[in-house]
């Protein structure tokens, strides 16, 4: 679906766009907090936490991030630490809500972007350019398995609901079934681009790249596919309703969404009049959709149900 006209986009933004927060700088990840109440971005030199309620912020610096960035970012599941990524191939830990870094291993000499943490929260599996999944003890460092094979370097990183599946996706197309505690391969299956941002949805995959596609982890079948929208596909994508997929644009500024049972689009919206979009997140709650610049512009709060029934309605 075209781009829609002016009026019926900032009609739509005016009903839909609940809060803009200004922001400036670089984001390079992002993610929501447990409840959804905060933002955290992941950033040079260290995290920018947002409250989306209020749109107060605050920046911390994390330790060995200073002259880099943090790449990725994942909390615990008893949401007592933040784990975080970084592209000077470190891994730091830090607790919740205070982000003190309580520690920083080095896992490799070149950039980190993949980060799973496993069920337990004392070990993490990351890569990055390396080519390797790495899977580390979070409270000493030490190297609890380690496997080669990512081709080119690891793109991202996640682990299943229920923690018996790890998945990774390397910048050669590949998205690897893995097992969760020695990192053995499984499956490989193939994606159309890179993936940037695994989401599991039940038993499905969602892998946003040139084509999104939504993959049953089980069978390893397409259920369905979403092209044509993005310049130079998506970066990243989430499951807005069970019929509707958001994803954003990794060389363009613009939101689409899709219908799952054609693949067509239903809605597109240019939130940023340049750049591209790091991340959608959907809130807990699903009350709320999240959108994240790369770069500047502002973090955008909107309403889901909004967008939902906008969609609905242009079908």
């Amino acid at each position: 679906m075209p781009l829609a006209p002016l009026k019926e986009r900032k009609q739509l933004m005016a009903a839909c766009l609940e809060r803009d927060i200004p922001i400036a700088g670089w984001n390079y990840c992002a993610t929501l907090d447990p409840d959804g109440a905060k933002l955290l971005l992941g950033r040079p030199g260290g995290i920018l936490v947002i409250d989306l309620a209020s749109g107060g912020s605050h920046e911390v610096e994390v330790p060995a991030a200073a002259y880099d960035a943090v790449s990725s970012l994942e909390f615990t599941p008893d949401r007592s630490r933040v784990i975080a990524t970084l592209w000077v191939g470190s891994v730091a830990v830090l607790t919740w809500p205070e982000l003190h870094c309580i520690a920083v291993h080095p896992v490799c000499d070149t950039r980190l972007h993949g980060l799973a943490v496993l069920p337990d929260g004392r070990s993490a599996w990351v890569g990055g350019h390396d080519g390797k999944r790495t899977r580390i003890d979070l409270d000493d460092g030490t190297v609890l398995a380690a496997r080669a094979g990512e081709q080119m370097w690891m793109a991202d990183a996640a682990l299943s609901p229920d923690g018996e599946l790890l998945i990774t996706a390397d910048a050669a197309c590949n998205v690897r079934l893995c097992d969760p505690e020695s990192g053995l391969e499984r499956r490989l299956l193939r994606s159309h681009g890179i993936a940037h941002d695994l989401s599991f949805h039940g038993a499905e995959l969602l892998l946003p790249a040139l084509t999104t596609a939504i993959v049953d982890v089980a069978s390893g079948e397409t259920r369905a596919s979403f092209t044509g929208e993005h310049k130079l596909g998506a970066q990243t994508a989430t499951l807005l309703a069970d019929d509707l997929v958001a994803t954003g644009g990794a060389h363009d500024p613009l939101l689409v969404l899709w219908n799952r049972a054609d693949g067509s689009s239903a809605l597109t919206l240019k939130p940023y009049n340049k750049g591209a979009i790091e991340r959608v997140l959907l809130t807990p709650d699903r009350e709320h959709l999240v959108v994240v610049p790369r770069c500047d512009h502002a973090v955008q709060i909107w309403r889901a149900a909004g967008l939902v029934e906008a969609a609905r309605r242009s079908r």
